[in-house]
């Protein structure tokens, strides 16, 4: 699995290994192991175009403050903030 998101000079690439957990079910809530990264803009501006392509992808994200929570396939959550 693989998106990548575009604002201006920054270019994001978020990529995961699937071979090892090829049909194994999403994480539960509180298991151990990754459940969040977080990934640093460097602007505003940048946070409102990430914001314009997930719409633009159809990626579903919810918005809590100054950040951007994303699921992605495995439950992990991926938090953008300035």
């Amino acid at each position: 699995m693989q998106f990548s998101l575009q604002a201006e000079d920054i270019i994001i690439i978020c990529g995961a290994n699937v071979w090892q957990s090829l049909g194994a079910p999403p994480r539960k809530e509180n298991m151990r192991g990754l459940s969040y990264f977080t990934i640093k803009l460097p602007s505003k501006e940048d946070f409102e175009c990430i914001m314009k392509s997930l719409g633009e992808l159809r990626i579903s994200y919810t918005i809590e403050g100054e950040k951007i929570k994303i699921k992605d396939p495995d439950n992990i959550n991926i938090i953008l903030k300035t």
